[in-house]
């Protein structure tokens, strides 16, 4: 019996070594630059405000915001916001638990490589919402209280905010 304690002992520091490499763990997050973020996360919305008018076709939005890039407040690079979107009738309504709403932006969500959603943020006060995430540190919200909001925001690498943003298409 006294053999197996050196193995023992040897096994415990392997397991204790391989599990701070887990492949559990969240990946550090590596913001991408200006070049390569604003056309992905332009993208992104665009898809999403395609998918979400494709399954709710009787569902209007419009415009709530403009997107903008300006500096994070940690200093650490860039903030860049898409254009938000705002619909007129809540989807909380037409999509109860927002199971349909889930299953329409899902797909989106994973073209793009942010985490699946498959159940409501807890958020106090009435509000129907879903979030989901990037690698890079992107955020998206989907909200709901008599209408719902569609933000998104992203990090990214840059030494300077006030520069011109990438043109569409690029």
């Amino acid at each position: 019996m006294q053999a197996l304690r050196p193995w023992a002992a040897a096994a415990a520091t392997l397991v204790m070594l391989l599990s701070g490499c887990s492949a559990t763990e969240p990946p550090s997050i590596a913001p991408l630059s200006i070049e390569d973020g604003v056309p992905h996360y332009r993208s992104m919305t665009r898809e999403l405000m395609a998918a979400l008018s494709a399954k709710f076709p009787t569902v209007e939005w419009s415009r709530e915001a403009t997107e903008h890039l300006g500096p994070r407040e940690d200093g650490q690079g860039c903030s860049f916001h898409p254009a938000s979107y705002e619909s007129k009738q809540g989807l909380e309504k037409a999509s109860p638990r927002f199971k349909e709403v889930m299953a329409a932006v899902n797909p989106v969500l994973e073209k793009f490589h942010f985490t699946k959603v498959e159940k409501l943020a807890d958020v106090p006060g009435g509000w129907t919402v879903i979030k989901s995430s990037d690698r890079h540190g992107a955020s998206l919200s989907l909200s709901a209280k008599g209408t719902t909001l569609l933000s998104l925001g992203a990090p990214l690498k840059a030494a300077d905010c006030n520069v011109a943003l990438p043109a569409y298409g690029s």
